[in-house]
């Protein structure tokens, strides 16, 4: 039976459906994701996030790992069960604060997920997919909530070059089940065949740090050793889904849901697929079945 429903999942988000008052709040953004241009932080803050779990947090100090620490959410229960695990990497000049918002979605959802921090802030999408992996390795092997974790279950997310970093180490682990890249950096073409991991893809049709049509969705149609992908364009700029609109929670946690956790349940939340509306603009998928 399944612990929660994703149509109860709701965020008082307001979606990036307006890159130029963005860009007028808070400057344009870099070449990689960073934001410059004025002090202030004008992405939408989450309401109060529905799950069935309390959640609890843990701080990894980077002096004690091959990455640059961060923050490990987990569910706060005492009833000796094990949970997915899933590592999640931010984007060139950004800190784990930018993909915070799903190490509570999922926590609260019955996953343990790292935030992470990249050893260098400028980090190549390769460098962040070793991290993301050495990460999974921590929590697995030496973190404070290794005992938590089923280590056969792991999945991986990141935003912008972490999206990129996300695919690398799934093509790099093939026991990673799960993919999430969010508006993702590719470094260069490169051949994603040998990814096999169930991978979802999220783009902003508005994004001009990594447009579309360069990064994610050749990344998608590249992914042809994957059987089950999908590709979510979001009307929005680079950071569409950090933090998630109503869209974007329900697919990550849906998608991390069926393939790591293995909840067949989730299976009609992705196929059949979402319908169109002013802020999902297209979705092309393998429509993933039980």
């Amino acid at each position: 039976m399944r612990r929660s429903s994703l149509r109860n999942i709701r965020r008082s988000v307001t979606a990036s459906l307006a890159v130029s008052a963005l860009v007028l709040a808070a400057g344009c953004a870099t070449d990689e994701g960073e934001r410059v241009g004025g002090e202030q932080d004008v992405r939408a803050e989450p309401g109060a996030i529905d799950g069935p779990l309390d959640v609890a947090t843990e701080s990894v100090d980077r002096d004690d790992v091959g990455f640059g620490g961060g923050t490990v959410y987990y569910p706060d229960t005492d009833d000796g069960a094990t949970y997915p695990v899933i590592a999640a990497a931010p984007g060139r000049g950004a800190d784990e604060a930018m993909v915070s918002w799903y190490g509570d979605l999922l926590a609260a959802n019955g996953f343990v997920v790292l935030t992470m921090n990249s050893d260098d802030s400028q980090n190549s999408p390769d460098e962040r997919g070793h991290q993301l992996v050495e990460a999974l390795d921590h929590l697995v092997d030496d973190s404070a909530v290794a005992s938590r974790i089923d280590a056969e279950r792991m999945g991986v997310l990141g935003h912008s070059m972490g999206g990129g970093g996300a695919l690398v180490a799934a093509a790099e682990r093939p026991d990673i089940k799960a993919a999430v890249a969010l508006t993702p950096h590719e470094a260069a073409p490169r051949d994603w065949s040998e990814l096999s991991a169930p991978t979802l893809i999220i783009g902003g049709d508005l994004d001009p740090v990594t447009p579309n049509e360069e990064h994610a969705e050749p990344m998608y149609e590249e992914l042809t050793g994957a059987e089950q992908k999908a590709f979510m364009n979001l009307n929005g700029d680079h950071f569409v889904a950090t933090p998630p609109s109503t869209a974007a929670s329900e697919q990550v946690l849906a998608w991390f849901k069926r393939f790591v956790d293995d909840d067949a349940d989730y299976a009609d939340e992705l196929c059949p697929a979402p319908e169109t509306s002013d802020h999902v603009l297209e979705y092309r998928d393998t429509c993933p079945h039980d």
